[in-house]
């Protein structure tokens, strides 16, 4: 769980620095969205990490939150694998792998 909401984390921070005003945001965590939906005890493990994520939400105009399964996400599975490539260190992406792009476009 952590490690999805740490992933939410960085993501709306890239959305916010880039100045994205309407966000989808997929997760295969129901319990994450559950949490970033609802709240969660205060005394909850994720409840600082929850509070960032609905912070960094409030200066969204616009987001969705939903529930999808990883096997369902091709995009995020092409992009997991994508990931195990070398190099190991941090990689934003402002155009799509050619890859990526053709896989969009089918799924679209």
């Amino acid at each position: 769980m952590h490690t999805e909401l740490w992933a939410i984390i960085y993501g709306l921070n890239i959305a916010t620095t880039n100045g994205y005003q309407n966000l989808i945001v997929e997760s295969d965590s129901a319990a994450a969205i559950i949490f970033i939906n609802h709240g969660c005890s205060p005394t909850h493990p994720c409840a600082a990490l929850i509070q960032d994520i609905r912070n960094l939400a409030a200066r969204i105009q616009q987001s969705s939150w939903r529930h999808s399964l990883h096997e369902a996400n091709s995009v995020a599975d092409l992009l997991v694998k994508k990931g195990q490539d070398p190099p190991l260190d941090y990689t934003s992406l402002t155009v799509p792998p050619r890859t990526l792009a053709m896989l969009c476009c089918v799924t679209a």
